[in-house]
């Protein structure tokens, strides 16, 4: 005769929620709409950095002929992670500090201004995520699972947090 033994199972997302009630949503919505108005400025000050950054760069990366393994020209900045000249590629960091440096940026050395606009707008947007997490009971990380639900969540937030205005 053969016994079996029972499987410890994980919690599934629906057996670890807490129950949500309007008057605890509004609660919740009213503690983070500070964090989702922040979150929302951010996202447009990293929009408008983006751009006035790649104004000013890309007349520092016409100066560079700049090769991609099969000795093809990369003509993107973002596609330089394809370049296997590393001097030519210190030599364009070291110009973009300069340029930055020109255009006002203060922060610290080997640091695009729009890439740390772009994780300061990551950090609040995790904030966020974390709170609802915790709002509805799930287990941290659940709502970055995939970029979709992260979108998602991010937007259902938002529009929670801003409806009670």
């Amino acid at each position: 005769m053969t016994t079996t033994t029972p499987i410890k199972t994980a919690k599934t997302a629906t057996a670890a929620m807490k129950k949500l009630t309007i008057p605890g949503l509004k609660k919740w919505a009213s503690k983070v709409r500070p964090l989702i108005v922040d979150m929302l400025s951010k996202r447009a000050f990293a929009e408008v950095e983006k751009k006035r950054v790649a104004a000013y760069i890309a007349p520092v990366f016409a100066r560079f002929s700049f090769v991609d393994d099969a000795g093809a020209a990369i003509t993107d900045p973002e596609l330089l992670y394809c370049c296997d000249d590393e001097a030519m590629c210190a030599a364009y960091y070291t110009a973009c500090d300069a340029a930055h440096r020109e255009h006002g940026f203060m922060g610290e050395a080997g640091k695009c201004p729009a890439l740390v606009a772009a994780h300061e707008t990551l950090k609040v947007e995790w904030a966020v995520l974390e709170s609802m997490e915790r709002f509805v009971g799930l287990d941290g990380g659940a709502l970055s699972r995939t970029l979709e639900i992260r979108a998602k969540a991010l937007e259902l937030c938002a529009q929670i947090a801003m409806a009670g205005r």
